[in-house]
């Protein structure tokens, strides 16, 4: 179906989607639909046609034309603009839409969200802006005071006004934002629960988390020119991701972090050392990859909950203290860790499924296979130094993969993926 749809006999419709089909144009008297709650119009190659007059009685509107007369709309809950092909411009009298909880831009050229009168509706719960080239400027955001979720993605302002004065703010999310320098005003969103800051390019500094006592995710990604992360002591804390953080040296320790279940850091050249790491007794995942001045870890006998952990690429990394105590571990993944030289005995991994070692130049010793019971991958790849696997024996009737290549001082072993020399 191409070209032109006349609506206005489909008296008692209440729901329209016409999306990616190539009509561009909506006739009929679309005022006259009073039962017309949802309105979603994408067109397909071609820009579709501004919208004539629109029924009051729509809760949701999501399209790609140009923006039509929205001024009616007194229950207009939610309205997003996609894959506009012509610059949206957002009118000054939007802030009059009084129920308007959701406005979402994705994809639409657009240079600033100021509205005449510099405001957006104060009943606005969630706010996106995404992929907006070239948005450079926002309007003032103090009066969203019952906004809990705010996202913006490849937009280039400086800063964001208002940001402290989002007290209702559960979700904040700040992507490929590279003129940001800073979130002034972070400390003052006590009901935070998640935030995402990443390939922020300018940014040196974060406000303190301390105040963030709800705090249950943090990510932070791909900010070279961040130093540090203060107040990094929220007990609610359950998940913590940093990568690419390239100017951190040192973090605070994590000891009070006694909630968390994931860590994850990767490409954080310049970390040396996680104090407290030994105390996260919730910590179920811990992946620690191309951290490469980190030479030593805690004694992880503490993490009685630890269930997956994943090492690679930490060429400065002597040992790994604790791995014994690790009862509830059920994957082990040890990868181009150059400096590490044994294994400490695993025989009582009983929960074991996977043990990956690959590329551990050093490594000359793994002790307990034995006691490996639950064990069903085994995977040894380029680990030169390995002379014998004692205990082996003892798996290979019950293990589903067994694969070793390239360890070439390892006499010939004989399972379920074949022959090693």
């Amino acid at each position: 179906m191409h070209g032109e749809v006349k609506l206005g006999s489909f008296r008692c419709l209440k729901e329209l989607k016409i999306i990616w089909c190539g009509i561009t144009k909506l006739t009929g008297q679309l005022e006259m639909l009073k039962s017309m709650k949802v309105i979603e119009f994408f067109s397909y190659r071609r820009a579709p046609q501004p919208l004539p007059g629109l029924p009051t009685s729509l809760n949701r509107l999501i399209i790609s034309s140009p923006v039509p007369n929205l001024s009616d709309l007194k229950n207009l809950e939610e309205l997003q603009f996609e894959h506009c092909e012509v610059e949206l411009r957002i009118p000054g009298y939007i802030w009059k839409l009084s129920k308007l909880k959701t406005l979402i831009l994705t994809e639409c050229p657009c240079e600033s969200l100021l509205m005449e009168d510099g405001s957006l509706p104060s009943s606005l719960n969630c706010l996106h802006v995404q992929q907006c080239d070239p948005v450079s400027r926002l309007p003032n955001l103090a009066n969203l005071n019952s906004l809990t979720e705010l996202r913006l993605s490849s937009v280039k302002v400086r800063e964001i006004h208002g940001l402290g004065g989002l007290t209702l703010l559960t979700t904040l999310e700040i992507s490929f934002a590279p003129n940001l320098t800073t979130l002034d005003g972070l400390e003052n969103l006590v009901l935070l629960t998640a935030l995402t800051v990443r390939d922020c390019c300018a940014m040196t500094r974060l406000p303190s988390l301390a105040t963030l006592k709800k705090l249950c995710s943090l990510e932070v990604l791909e900010c070279e020119l961040l130093t540090e992360i203060q107040g990094l002591s929220t007990v609610a804390l359950q998940r913590l991701v940093l990568v690419g953080c390239e100017s951190i040296h040192t973090l605070p320790p994590l000891s009070k972090l006694k909630k968390l279940k994931t860590l994850f850091f990767n490409y954080n050249d310049k970390l040396s050392r996680i104090e407290g790491l030994e105390q996260l007794i919730s910590l179920q995942k811990l992946e620690l990859w191309n951290c490469r001045s980190i030479t030593k870890l805690g004694d992880l006998s503490g993490l009685r909950n630890l269930k997956d952990l994943q090492i690679l690429r930490c060429p400065q990394l002597t040992e790994i203290t604790g791995l014994e105590r690790l009862v509830s571990l059920q994957g082990l993944s040890i990868t181009g860790c150059t400096s590490i030289n044994k294994l400490s005995p695993l025989s009582s991994l009983k929960r074991l499924k996977g043990l990956h070692i690959e590329r551990c130049t050093q490594l000359s010793e793994i002790t307990g296979l034995e006691g490996l019971e639950s064990l069903e991958e085994l995977w040894l790849h380029n680990c030169p130094s390995i002379r014998e696997l004692p205990g082996l024996s003892c798996l290979i009737s019950n293990l589903e993969t067994l694969d070793i290549k390239g360890c070439t001082q390892l006499p010939q072993v004989i399972g379920p993926r074949g022959v090693n020399r």
